[in-house]
């Protein structure tokens, strides 16, 4: 219950949560299967290709499920923390500017938000990268940067749950 409406809280954060961690294990799982140590060379691997792209598959949803998570939970604290008028003034603010706004000071976990905003955004939003046959050149609407969908998921997954413990840290969150 809310303490300060006293209106029960109707949510599927839990839910959200969950898959991303799921999803994020799953491809960890499966990124680890995919590796056969290389003989006479330690810490190297070859890594066999997955055809139906299962671990990549389940990157993607956990990152995409670790920002619908992120969001569900600052709308949540955000309204019980500041109350609805208030928050709904930051709703489309960047996250880590919600999170300054439920009082999060942590330098590093602010960083990292900023970090995971750019994560999710590449994914959600994909500008493909055109590449010139001829010259080799390439082309994008978005980043250049090319990154390991299966390391972002990992990342994104801590992410969330550092998020959570900061938030529960600062009080609150007794519904989830």
């Amino acid at each position: 219950m809310n303490e300060k409406n006293n209106n029960f809280l109707i949510s599927n954060v839990s839910v959200f949560y969950s898959i991303a961690q799921t999803a994020s294990r799953r491809s960890k799982e499966l990124t680890e299967q995919a590796k056969t140590p290389m003989p006479g060379e330690p810490g190297r691997f070859v890594i066999k290709w997955d055809p139906g792209q299962e671990g990549f598959k389940n990157a993607f949803v956990a990152i995409v499920f670790s920002g619908v998570y992120l969001d569900a939970l600052l709308n949540i604290e955000g309204a019980r923390r500041l109350g609805e008028d208030k928050y709904r003034k930051l709703y489309m603010q960047k996250y880590e500017d919600r999170l300054k706004a439920l009082d999060v000071t942590d330098a590093q976990l602010l960083i990292d938000c900023e970090k995971f905003r750019g994560i999710r955004n590449e994914v959600t939003h994909e500008k493909a990268i055109f590449a010139d046959p001829l010259t080799g050149v390439m082309t994008s609407l978005g980043s250049m940067e090319i990154s390991t969908a299966q390391e972002d998921a990992w990342f994104s997954a801590s992410f969330i749950d550092r998020v959570t413990t900061e938030l529960k840290k600062l009080g609150g969150m007794n519904d989830m």
